[in-house]
């Protein structure tokens, strides 16, 4: 595989994670719910599945980097 496909198929791979992945879990979460403001739906996913995600992606990409150098 070419670098530069491997990196475009990595960058989407990334982008549906952060995209999809808040919506899972026990709690079901809607976008919908969420862009409309119900309460209880946008604490979920803005204090808690959000940020743990972003941390997550954070974390995966500094590690890779620390392995190259």
């Amino acid at each position: 595989m070419r670098p530069r496909t491997a990196l475009l198929l990595l960058a989407a791979l990334w982008i549906a994670t952060l995209l999809l992945t808040p919506l899972v879990g026990s709690q079901r979460v809607l976008l919908a719910d969420v862009l409309r403001g119900d309460p209880t739906v946008a604490s979920i996913f803005w204090q808690i599945r959000l940020p743990r995600i972003l941390l997550a992606l954070l974390e995966i990409g500094r590690a890779s980097c620390r392995e190259r150098v």
